[in-house]
C-alpha cells in the first residue's frame, strides 16, 4: 500500500471513530429527549387524576407541575439543540467514511480522487451540523 494511502486510510479510521461517537452520542440526546418528553407529559397527566393525599413525600399538584416543567424543557432542548439534525449528519458521515476506506483499500486506489473525497466529507459534515443542508 502507498504511503499517501496509509496516510488517507489512518485519516480516515479516526475520523470514522469520531463520527461513530458523534452518531451514538447524538442519537441518545435525541431519542432520549424525544422520549423524555413524551414520557413526562404522559405522566403529568397521569399524576394529576391519582387520587392521593401525597406521593413520595410530594403532592400529585406538585408531580404534575415538575414534570410538565420537565416535558418542556426537553422538547425546547431537543428543539433548540437540533439533536436529530447532528445524529443524521453524524450517520451519514460515517456511512460516507466506511464506503472511502473501502476504496482505499483497493491495489489501484487514486490517492488523489480519495483525499479530494475526504474533503468532501469533511465540507459536507460541516454543513450539516451548521444546517446548510440535509443529510
Amino acid at each position: 500500500m502507498s504511503a499517501d494511502r496509509e496516510v488517507l486510510l489512518a485519516e480516515a479510521d479516526g475520523l470514522r471513530t469520531r463520527c461513530r461517537r458523534g452518531q451514538v452520542l447524538w442519537s441518545a440526546v435525541h431519542h432520549g429527549s424525544r422520549f423524555g418528553t413524551v414520557i413526562a407529559s404522559a405522566l403529568a397527566g397521569m399524576v394529576v387524576q391519582i387520587d392521593a393525599e401525597t406521593l413520595a413525600g410530594w403532592r400529585p399538584e406538585t408531580w404534575t407541575t415538575m414534570l410538565a416543567a420537565l416535558a418542556a424543557v426537553l422538547g425546547g432542548l431537543a428543539a433548540a439543540g437540533s439533536f436529530e439534525q447532528k445524529w443524521r449528519a453524524n450517520r451519514a458521515s460515517r456511512s460516507s467514511l466506511d464506503q472511502l476506506r473501502i476504496d482505499l483499500l483497493a491495489t489501484d486506489a487514486d490517492a488523489g480522487a480519495a483525499r479530494a473525497r475526504l474533503k468532501e466529507i469533511l465540507a459536507t459534515h460541516d454543513r450539516w451540523i451548521t444546517g446548510e443542508g440535509q443529510p
